[in-house]
């Protein structure tokens, strides 16, 4: 009875621990492809112009302001969801522990 036990109690905590190391470092995994994959849209969409011509200054400037912004929101929406999703365990788990304390 004594092995029952402890080997359901193994086998929960193996469960347990492999669901966090997939969901953290996999879904960490992810993020960072969708972050070099965005990066790589926009280095592709603000291709630079060929700088021999003397308009492509002018423009030079505001492309690149635009190109940072694209950056700076990019990132900051990344973020927000990554934080959003690395929540997502431990407020479900305090919760379930919460419920079956009160």
């Amino acid at each position: 009875m004594n092995n029952a036990v402890v080997y359901i109690a193994a086998s929960f905590l193996q469960r347990l621990v492999g669901f966090f190391v997939h969901w953290y470092i996999g879904g960490t995994r992810v993020f960072l492809a969708i972050a070099l994959r965005l990066r790589a849209v926009v280095k592709k969409l603000f291709g630079r112009a060929g700088i021999e011509r003397p308009v492509v200054f002018v423009f030079l400037g505001p492309l690149a302001v635009l190109k940072a912004l694209m950056y700076v929101l990019g990132a900051n929406v990344l973020i927000v969801l990554y934080l959003a999703w690395l929540i997502i365990p431990l407020t479900a788990i305090f919760k379930v522990v919460s419920g079956f304390l009160a």
